[in-house]
């Protein structure tokens, strides 16, 4: 179960449904409420992260999956989300990726604006503002180098910088063809932004997810410029993971370094696998 961030579709998650449905795992991916397919919120303060996992925890029912059997992973918001989760449920294994909840102040200063005026700005154009928002999730080097695909019409090697505007326009049109709004709303943005900036989670939790959870995995970003990377670390030294690394990246690591989330990912779904020891001489 993919759990995406802020104002972002689920269908961002592209690479690792890939990678995953082609190893014979079912991947469920959604849009958070507020974004995406998913409905608005009829006010800015009727979001919680909270709320917004327990909406999680009743898809996952909805659809007859087990959290014991689940791997629950989650990045930057959903991340957030993710946490509220398994502190309510014992799922197989959990992935936090460039997320926190321990510190409130979880934002880097200096992205502030950045972000603000990303989301907010009524004077930008969609194309403007999914470029300000790759200058705040990628680092500049690594949008104009050379990517892994090919345009399929020109069979050009497209850069980093072209191939996520040619997913992102898809993933538009998609909406727009389908009588969707493309853009998610003032309000609905907003009441993500609330959510985030509100959330904390209480140390009776934290307990919780440590002691009666499956392995954890937790991935900051050396360069994030949405969440501190002290977050992770600190998110670390509470839950004890049975793996923490960081990645010399920026926010948007579940793209620009997929390959490496994704082999941090399989060593934990290896450590959460079932052993069951038969005492033969019982039989």
């Amino acid at each position: 179960m993919l759990i995406m961030g802020l104002t972002t579709d689920g269908a961002n998650w592209l690479h690792t449904v890939d990678h995953f449905t082609s190893k014979g795992f079912s991947v469920l991916t959604f849009d958070n409420l507020g974004n995406g397919r998913s409905s608005t919120p009829t006010s800015m303060f009727e979001l919680s992260i909270y709320s917004m996992g327990q909406d999680a925890l009743k898809l996952l029912d909805f659809i007859q999956w087990e959290a014991s059997q689940t791997h629950l992973v989650g990045v930057s918001m959903g991340g957030m989300i993710s946490l509220e989760m398994l502190a309510r449920r014992r799922f197989r294994s959990g992935t936090l990726i460039v997320t926190t909840g321990v510190s409130a102040l979880w934002f880097p200063m200096g992205g502030i604006w950045h972000m603000v005026r990303t989301l907010l700005d009524p004077t930008l154009t969609t194309y403007e503002r999914s470029m300000l928002a790759m200058e705040q999730n990628f680092d500049r080097d690594w949008l104009d180098r050379d990517s892994d695909f090919v345009h399929p019409r020109t069979g050009q090697v497209m850069t980093n910088e072209k191939s996520l505007t040619r997913v992102g326009a898809k993933i538009w049109y998609g909406k727009q063809n389908d009588g969707i709004p493309p853009d998610p709303t003032t309000t609905g943005m907003l009441a993500q932004m609330l959510a985030c900036v509100r959330h904390h989670v209480s140390q009776k939790k934290l307990n919780r997810i440590r002691t009666k959870n499956g392995p954890l995995l937790i991935i900051g970003a050396k360069n994030d410029k949405m969440v501190r990377t002290n977050g992770s670390r600190e998110l670390a030294d509470q839950l004890e993971p049975s793996e923490f690394f960081i990645v010399d990246s920026s926010h948007g690591l579940i793209r620009q370094y997929y390959d490496q989330v994704h082999a941090g990912m399989e060593r934990l779904f290896e450590k959460s696998q079932i052993v069951v020891v038969v005492d033969r001489s019982r039989l």
